[in-house]
């Protein structure tokens, strides 16, 4: 699962700033995750991580005030 997440408990509160980063987790069973180790996978606040397949290989395109692509490192 890629998910945008923060690790500000308070980042609801009105006025809090709140650092975000798009993550991975894995599960085998969709009850029980573990986190990726390298997480995060983008850091700053680029949200909404979506994995596409371009029918060559994975993007990762994150969106938030504009589209950003992440091709793999090869």
């Amino acid at each position: 699962m890629y998910y945008h997440g923060s690790s500000n408990p308070d980042w609801m509160d009105p006025g809090v700033v709140a650092l975000w980063t798009s993550n991975v987790a894995m599960s085998t069973d969709l009850v029980n995750w573990v986190k990726y180790p390298d997480n995060p996978i983008v850091e700053g606040d680029h949200s909404s991580p979506v994995l596409v397949f371009d029918e060559k290989e994975y993007k990762l395109y994150t969106m938030h005030d504009k589209v950003w692509r992440y091709d793999a490192i090869k």
